[in-house]
């Protein structure tokens, strides 16, 4: 009896140690594989965006642009020197820690749609998740695009929402068409020295307000070699806007033109922007509901027809204002008026 019963005890222990063993063996790895997984999956995903499907208007935020249609957006992110497109337009954007809270929308007009990227408005609309832009080639091909840099994006979700909206909406202005008026002959000026204005002005067709054009540079040429007997003082630009934000340009002194003397003429040009096709740094005429569609562009000469060293009795002075379309083009509004010294040319 003694020997069966310690054999019983025996056998007891040793059953004991083979369940907590299994059970060991069986719990501890399984929980353990699932953590790790876990953890792989969302570092690997990053989270979603869901990216911004609407534009709007310079002048009226009710009339809104399609992304896609009326505008595209590249969405970019810089990672390891270098920019990857992360999506385009709609399309549900998955921002990744790599990121820095950081990507790049790409703005830009198609083909066939008559509107003008408004940095400055969508700046100013989308502060603080935009504080800067730029007007670069991403992809170094040459060709310039707005660049807007969206900041302090959080680097992991937040909250519960996988797929919260990107808060982001570009400004546009709608462009049209100006025109330039044909001033009347100034006469009569005499042959002592006398300031004259031509009172050109550039209107939009009637009946098309908020719209507006982008000026890149004005030129004003002279048909004598001679600067004593043209002086140039100013010509107004009208330009109330530019990607800094509202501007008013007003009299651009003759000093600000860079005066050319050709064969037969003097050109005097004002560079607005830093080149005729540079969208950046132009200003804008905007014409707005309820506003005057009235741009001068009065000029302010000083003539001396007696200071011609051979006899002139009359100038022609010609006006050409350069318009940047949308779509990348140069439309140039020129008008010319003759002065004389007498009753006619």
């Amino acid at each position: 009896m003694g020997i069966s019963a310690a054999l019983a005890a025996v056998l007891a222990v040793i059953v004991m140690i083979v369940i907590f063993a299994v059970g060991t063996i069986n719990v501890a790895p399984a929980l353990q594989v699932a953590h790790t997984t876990s953890t792989s999956t969302t570092r690997s995903q990053g989270y979603a965006l869901a990216a911004a499907t609407t534009g709007y208007d310079h002048f009226n935020p009710g009339t809104s642009y399609n992304a896609g249609t009326n505008f595209n957006t590249l969405w970019d992110a810089y990672v390891n020197g270098a920019y990857q497109e992360i999506g385009a337009n709609t399309q549900a954007i998955t921002i990744q820690a790599s990121y820095g809270g950081t990507i790049d929308a790409v703005v830009t007009v198609p083909s066939g749609q008559s509107y003008y990227v408004d940095a400055a408005l969508t700046q100013q609309r989308n502060t603080p998740v935009v504080q800067s832009w730029t007007y670069t080639s991403v992809a170094n091909n040459g060709v310039n695009n707005y660049v807007f840099k969206l900041s302090n994006l959080p680097v992991t979700p937040v909250g519960s929402g996988s797929n919260s909206p990107l808060d982001f909406y570009p400004y546009f202005i709608a462009s049209a068409t100006l025109s330039l008026n044909s001033p009347s002959a100034i006469t009569s000026v005499g042959n002592s020295t006398a300031t004259q204005f031509i009172q050109w002005q550039g209107t939009f067709p009637s009946g098309t307000p908020n719209v507006g054009d982008e000026i890149t540079e004005i030129q004003a040429t002279v048909n004598s070699t001679n600067a004593a007997v043209f002086q140039l003082n100013s010509i107004n630009d009208p330009a109330t806007w530019s990607n800094s934000g509202a501007i008013t340009a007003g009299l651009v002194q003759g000093s600000q033109f860079n005066p050319q003397q050709g064969s037969t003429t003097y050109v005097y040009t004002h560079n607005i922007a830093s080149s005729p096709t540079d969208f950046s740094t132009g200003q804008y005429n905007l014409y707005g509901t309820n506003s005057l569609d009235n741009f001068p562009f009065t000029l302010s000469g000083t003539f001396d027809f007696g200071a011609a060293t051979v006899t002139t009795h009359c100038l022609s002075v010609q006006l050409q204002i350069y318009i940047l379309n949308p779509a990348g083009t140069i439309t140039t509004l020129t008008n010319t008026v003759t002065v004389a010294s007498g009753s006619v040319c």
